[in-house]
């Protein structure tokens, strides 16, 4: 997960109301670390970086001023392939596994090596 999707309601704002949605590694969403602007009830923040909670809101601004941010949630993205290794052992990483290959070292036992 490298950019985050949202929704949220119009909440009585009018048409043409400018909606600014953050995404921040702190709770109070300060600094933000991305945010987009959009007439819109739904948008993305791009450029999240891996291994990071980030959390996310949303305010509005029209002629009547600009709201507080309202909350909409924190998620955590998904972890970096490890640096160490070649990137192309690990091919799919999610929240609970991930699938990783190897290529075979020849071994001199008369047993094969099993791995679990």
């Amino acid at each position: 997960m490298s950019s985050a999707n949202a929704s949220w309601g119009a909440n009585q704002n009018l048409p043409g109301t400018l909606y600014t949605f953050v995404a921040s590694t702190s709770p109070d969403l300060n600094p933000p670390a991305s945010s987009m602007t959009t007439t819109a009830l739904a948008g993305a923040v791009p450029g999240l970086v891996p291994n990071t909670t980030y959390y996310f809101g949303v305010d509005a601004a029209n002629a009547a001023g600009t709201s507080a941010f309202a909350p909409l949630g924190a998620s955590v993205t998904l972890a970096a392939t490890p640096a160490s290794l070649d990137a192309g052992a690990f091919t799919a990483v999610f929240y609970s596994s991930l699938t990783v290959s190897w290529a075979a070292i020849p071994t001199r036992r008369a047993r094969p090596t099993t791995w679990r």
